[in-house]
């Protein structure tokens, strides 16, 4: 039996669902074809992705984020695994050997270059993700529960993250950049007043866009104004 919701299945709805109020408006005819098309395509699907737990030592997904067909699988074990779905080869990163379910989420720049793992214990570790995988860990970040990640796409490349946003569990966000595998720094920018409120997403725009200018206008409570460039 199918799961899934269909917008375009109209098969099990009710004659409540059916009356509309539009009976007495003229619609165009629909192209039958069309309909049984879109009525019997799915919007999803499930495949068999042959995880290979046993090889793993039976280690469960935790955590997975993906990026240029590749996708990063954070494991019950304190492990990462590299898998690249184009190819199938697949890459193991041991973050703390012995440790078990040390691993709270993983966190992938676009480019798929940089990997920054986030601990439940307020460790934080980093890795190369396009190149050989290895963890060294982020001193300075040390006490924070990363939750989410906000990347730099203008200034990272292979060898920088570029200056990156970090949110965490108890409501703060830190600017940071890490170069050569190593956090040059640690900034907190902004808390909430509620620390008990995780900062789950990030997301940044530059404005004016690179190459242009802008002006505007300010003024306060009073009526008051003035003119900037």
């Amino acid at each position: 039996e199918e799961y899934l919701y269909n917008p375009y299945n109209t098969e099990n709805r009710s004659d409540s669902e059916d009356d509309d109020g539009l009976d007495d408006i003229d619609m165009p005819p629909e192209d039958s074809s069309k309909s049984r098309d879109l009525s019997s395509s799915k919007i999803f699907s499930l495949q068999n992705a042959g995880w290979k737990a046993k090889q793993y030592g039976g280690a469960r997904i935790k955590h997975a984020v993906s990026a240029g067909n590749v996708l990063f699988c954070a494991t019950d074990r304190g492990r990462v695994i590299r898998w690249n779905l184009h190819t199938g080869d697949e890459q193991e990163l041991v973050v703390e050997k012995g440790g078990h379910d040390v691993i709270f989420k993983v966190h992938v720049d676009p480019s798929g270059s940089h990997l920054i793992i986030g601990g439940n214990q307020g460790d934080s570790w980093y890795s190369p993700a396009s190149r050989a995988m290895k963890a060294r860990t982020m001193p300075l970040a040390r006490g924070a529960r990363i939750e989410s990640v906000c990347w730099d796409r203008e200034g990272g490349d292979e060898s920088t993250t570029g200056e990156i946003l970090v949110g965490t569990s108890t409501g703060a966000i830190f600017k940071t950049c890490v170069v050569e595998g190593k956090d040059k720094y640690w900034r907190q920018i902004y808390n909430l007043q509620d620390a008990t409120q995780p900062i789950c997403g990030l997301e940044y725009e530059l404005f004016p866009p690179p190459g242009k200018h802008s002006s505007g206008n300010m003024s306060d409570g009073g009526g008051g104004g003035g003119g900037g460039g």
